[in-house]
């Protein structure tokens, strides 16, 4: 059972979605642990390519990802890559906008008081050998905000971040773009109460890929989103219930049941 539990961030409604070991899915496709070849030449449409699945984060990551976008639906969505913004500009193909300033979720803390980090200095990878770039040493220290179009992004930006420890995507539904930027653009720490307005959904989505860390999706809004939040996972728990892993056949089959799954076909 997908099941949020609410509190609250000062004067903001926070849901938190702590799986811990209880992940929505059990008894991972066995596809995932073959393979992903045809005649010995890499698929060009794999588990991690269209849905960032593998065989370590399994079907589970899907359930997330149409989680975080149903929850997200009504406002213009941005989302900054933690860490790994050149990446993700690599895998998206469009730059992102600077900012001075990323949400930080900490994987490895048993609750949302602890995990919920608030906002910390933005951050890039820039590599030891080769030598960086004199672009890349004066954006080191800057965070990038993407435009998401469409559920492919979302799932492109996770990609990009899957390559560490944890990974972690957070999610800004806004109507107004300038000031979402504006507030991370500031030398001062911003709080998710002044970035946000009524009407907006913040969400991040973190994954525990090494242990001890473990998966979470944080929600944030000034409005009471309990209806919203159980009529979206309701929805998913029935997708969950409909997925059958052991009837399918071919990587192909495992493809369009991500799409059910997820809710994004």
């Amino acid at each position: 059972m997908i099941r949020f539990e609410s509190d609250r961030l000062g004067d903001l409604h926070r849901y938190a979605y702590l799986p811990g070991e209880d992940l929505p899915l059990d008894d991972p496709w066995e596809g995932l642990f073959e393979e992903w070849t045809d005649n010995g030449v890499l698929l060009a449409r794999t588990p991690m390519t269209e849905y960032a699945v593998n065989n370590v984060n399994c079907e589970e990551i899907a359930v997330y990802l149409g989680l975080v976008w149903r929850l997200t639906e009504g406002g213009h969505r941005f989302a900054i890559p933690t860490y790994y913004r050149d990446e993700a500009t690599r895998v998206l193909g469009r730059d992102p906008v600077f900012v001075d300033w990323e949400y930080s979720v900490e994987a490895g803390a048993p609750d949302v008081e602890a995990r919920d980090q608030g906002f910390v200095p933005g951050r890039a990878c820039v590599p030891f050998r080769p030598e960086p770039t004199p672009w890349q040493r004066e954006h080191a220290a800057h965070a990038g905000v993407f435009d998401l179009h469409a559920p492919s992004d979302l799932v492109a930006l996770l990609r990009a971040t899957l390559g560490d420890a944890t990974a972690e995507v957070t999610v800004f539904a806004v109507q107004d773009r300038d000031r979402l930027l504006a507030g991370l653009q500031t030398k001062a720490r911003p709080e998710l109460a002044d970035l946000l307005e009524p009407g907006d959904v913040f969400a991040d989505l973190t994954i525990g890929v090494d242990e001890p860390y473990t998966d979470s999706i944080i929600v944030v809004s000034h409005d009471d989103l309990t209806t919203r939040i159980g009529e979206v996972t309701a929805h998913a728990e029935r997708r969950i219930a409909e997925y059958q892993p052991e009837k399918l056949a071919n990587m192909s089959a495992f493809l369009d049941a991500m799409g059910r799954l997820s809710g994004f076909a």
